[in-house]
């Protein structure tokens, strides 16, 4: 996350496999940073709402839209 004369810029990458996640209408409300990510792969959308509390505490709310499917271990 960066910001570049006032435009938030978000990107984001799967650490496992280094999959891009598609990243639009990000934008900061003076409080929050908003956006939407999608996985390529899984088709998978999740709206996304980060705030900043002190100076190490990171308050996030992640809305996920349509399935998601969890493979939990037995």
């Amino acid at each position: 996350m960066c910001a570049d004369a006032g435009v938030a810029i978000v990107t984001g990458i799967d650490s496992r496999d280094g999959e891009v996640f598609q990243v639009r209408d990000a934008r900061f409300d003076g409080n929050r940073l908003l956006f939407v990510s999608t996985m390529p792969s899984t088709d998978l959308t999740v709206s996304q709402q980060w705030r900043l509390q002190g100076t190490a505490v990171l308050d996030f709310t992640h809305t996920p839209t349509g399935d998601l499917l969890l493979n939990v271990p037995e």
